[in-house]
């Protein structure tokens, strides 16, 4: 798959007919441009993103403490 809509500049093989396709010496990655007025707006993550990551971090920081907690308290029980 290739973005039309974001890039230009694809190059088939063979000329005109053929698939748009990529190797190592394919000459469509030197001549592919930005198609104008797509310039990505995104800032990097998301909201969404950053709530599950800090979740996760506060879920993982939760289990060590219980851990330790109750390995603390098993000492004590014996």
């Amino acid at each position: 798959a290739y973005r039309t809509d974001r890039f230009t500049g694809w190059v088939r093989q063979p000329a005109g007919t053929g698939p748009v396709l990529f190797s190592n010496s394919s000459p469509t990655y030197a001549l592919l441009t930005p198609v104008a007025g797509t310039a990505d707006t995104s800032s990097g993550l998301s909201t969404g993103a950053i709530i599950g990551i800090v979740a996760a971090i506060v879920a993982g920081v939760g289990g060590i403490v219980l851990l330790l907690v109750r390995r603390r308290s098993a000492g004590d029980r014996e």
